[in-house]
């Protein structure tokens, strides 16, 4: 790969042996300087950091029904389960970062992306291992001696449902990346289903939200001109950041900061040729180039 060998080193299968502490049995690239994420504990540091500074407001187990175009600002109609009531808030910009509830929120958006459901199972195991390991799925090491094991994939399947021949196939992946445990379903010690969101080219969706039909209205208009795409309407103040797939992780940081800079107008953090692929538009305008 022409990484020198402190990043990254192709190691023999004794080798990975030797530093997992099981039975690979196959030959892998081993990443000696990485590490991985506690999704809650960075969610949890993001939070105190807002808390210090008083600039954040949390509102935990309310869903939002509703952004409903107010003048210049946004209004959002919610239920708060916790105190069992609808929750009016207004705010000059909305971010929607959510998963596939962006479906619901913003249902233009609904045939260019697909839910994706995914289970990952935590199983009780006597040694744990020294790295995460990702294979065809993945296992990773928790701190109460336990392993992360995932996670399936069903695409267009929106049901957060516990499924047991889920659990199944997870501890089959356990068995094919570490080597056979002997462990069955008794070992399981939680299971949680998710659904991830990704789009139908599998970029983020990253940007201001448009109107459908006055935005495709504009863009046939700019076809016959040669315009700009900077000219195309667009609903200030509503942004979404979301259709993340598997690799919210990853590409989640760099995409809010690019977010970011657009609402203040400063200068993008990747080249300008990149945003197009990320603009959530992008699919309308495809459409609309091949009608014309």
């Amino acid at each position: 790969l022409g990484l020198h060998a402190t990043y990254i080193e192709s190691s023999s299968e004794k080798k990975l042996d030797i530093v997992s502490g099981y039975n690979i049995n196959k030959p892998a690239l081993f990443f000696s300087h990485a590490g991985w994420i506690n999704p809650e504990n960075l969610a949890r540091n993001y939070l105190d950091h807002g808390f210090k500074s008083n600039n954040l407001q949390l509102y935990v187990n309310t869903k939002v029904s509703k952004i409903i175009s107010s003048g210049s600002s946004w209004k959002i109609e919610c239920h708060s389960q916790q105190q069992n009531k609808l929750l009016n808030k207004t705010y000059q910009d909305v971010i929607i970062c959510s998963g596939s509830d962006v479906r619901e929120l913003l249902p233009q958006y609904g045939k260019c992306t697909v839910p994706i459901r995914g289970q990952v199972d935590e199983v009780e195991i006597e040694h744990s291992l020294s790295y995460p390991i990702c294979s065809d799925g993945y296992v990773i090491p928790t701190s109460n001696n336990s392993l992360l094991v995932g996670a399936s994939f069903e695409t267009g399947i929106a049901s957060e449902i516990v499924k047991q021949n889920d659990s199944f196939e997870n501890l089959i992946k356990l068995d094919n990346i570490i080597g056979k445990t002997g462990l069955d379903e008794s070992s399981i010690k939680q299971s949680r289903c998710s659904i991830r969101l990704s789009s139908l080219d599998r970029m983020p969706m990253v940007g201001a939200v448009a109107d459908e039909t006055s935005y495709a209205e504009a863009y046939l208009q700019l076809l016959k001109r040669s315009d700009n795409l900077k000219s195309l309407p667009l609903q200030k103040g509503l942004y979404i950041n979301t259709a993340h797939g598997s690799h919210g992780l990853v590409t989640i940081p760099l995409s809010s900061e690019i977010l970011a800079r657009q609402i203040t107008g400063e200068i993008s953090p990747v080249s300008i040729k990149l945003l197009p692929y990320l603009d959530p538009q992008r699919f309308i305008r495809k459409l609309l180039r091949k009608e014309v």
